[in-house]
This record gives C-alpha cells, sequence and structure tokens, in this order.
C-alpha cells in the first residue's frame, strides 16, 4: 500500500468528491482586490501594491483582533 503524500492528497480528493464536500473557503483576502478596485483604489498615484498591502494588513489585524487584544501585555 502506498502511503505517500501524492496517494494520500488523491485518495483525500476522491473522498471529497465522493461525499460532495465543498471545501474552497472563501475568505476576506478573496475580496481584497474587488473592493478597492470598487473603490477605485487600485492605481491611486501609482500606489495600489501599497493600498493593497495596507488593505491586506488591516484585514489580517481584524481577523486576529480578539487575539491580540486578549494577549498577555508581557509577549510584547
Amino acid at each position: 500500500m502506498c502511503a505517500c503524500t501524492t496517494c494520500i492528497q488523491e485518495w483525500e480528493q476522491v473522498v471529497l468528491h465522493e461525499l460532495k464536500w465543498d471545501v474552497a473557503a472563501v475568505t476576506p483576502v478573496d475580496f481584497v482586490d474587488i473592493i478597492l478596485c470598487q473603490l477605485s483604489m487600485m492605481n491611486v498615484d501609482g500606489q495600489s501594491q501599497r493600498v493593497r498591502q495596507h488593505a491586506l494588513t488591516f484585514v489580517v489585524i481584524c481577523a486576529l483582533g480578539i487575539t491580540l487584544v486578549s494577549a498577555n501585555s508581557s509577549i510584547y
């Protein structure tokens, strides 16, 4: 019996397909570019990468907010 990583991943795909499970998770990061385009902020003064990076950073801070607030101050 094969136990290599590729074989396991192939069998995982077979099981997911047979169970008709959709494991493609949508995350807030998937919407960053769409929102920035709608706000016309992707080509502002050639700063599109910087604006995108700030938006992604903001998404991560929002997602981890409760973890950051509840962390012990001695960790910092």
